[in-house]
Parts: C-alpha cells; structure tokens; sequence
C-alpha cells in the first residue's frame, strides 16, 4: 500500500472513531471543558504520516512517534489507544496476510519496542 493510502486511512479511521456518538465520550455533538471533537480530528490528522511510516520502523518507534506527533497538535494524549490499535496493523506490509503479518509483527518486538511504547503512555 503506499505511504500516502495508508496514512490517509489511518486518518479516515480516526475520523470515524472521533466520529461516533459515544455516550460518555467526546463526539461531534458533545465537547469536554478541555477536549473537544476537534481534539480528536487534529489528533487524526497528526498520526497519519507516522502510521503511514510504520512499514519501515520499529513498532515501538512508530507508537512513540504518532503519540508524539498528537501531542504537538493537543494537549492531551487523546489517540493512545487506537495508536495501539493501529500501529501493529500499519506495520504489515502489503503482500502479507494481514492475520499471519499481525503474528509476526507481534512475535518480533523487542524490549526496545516496549520501552518506547511505555514512553508513549
């Protein structure tokens, strides 16, 4: 998939995850006193590229990077989770079965890819 496709369904994702009337929860009809929906679609926008980028890293490289690019754009860490979520799966490349690429994605990190999502939290 090309960088730019899978940053923009990153986003796209994001978007309708943000999107979504959640009772409790920030959505397009309902803002915090210190988050708003456009919160979340800042934070969308910002992780794109990093998850977009996410083939050629290290998983932990690529949480911490989106978490850090959302935090440039927001005060608080609103996307942690779906960065979670996300990044195992933007890791995948293409030609692998995204189920079998999953496993493998997983089975490979590193102690180093642990510490730099525990930075990320």
């Amino acid at each position: 998939m090309l960088l730019e496709t899978r940053a923009l369904n990153v986003q796209l994702a994001c978007v309708w995850e943000a999107t979504a009337r959640k009772a409790g929860n920030v959505h397009r009809f309902a803002d915090f006193a210190e988050l708003t929906y456009l919160d979340f679609l800042r934070s969308a926008l910002a992780i794109g590229p990093e998850l977009g980028r996410a083939e050629s890293r290290s998983l932990g490289e690529t949480i911490l990077a989106a978490v850090q690019a959302t935090r440039r754009v927001v005060s608080t860490n609103t996307n942690l989770g779906i960065v979670l979520l996300l990044a195992p799966l933007a890791k995948v490349p293409d030609k692998i079965p995204l189920g079998r690429g999953i496993a493998q994605v997983l089975a490979e990190t590193t102690l180093a890819d642990a510490q730099a999502a525990f930075a990320a939290i």
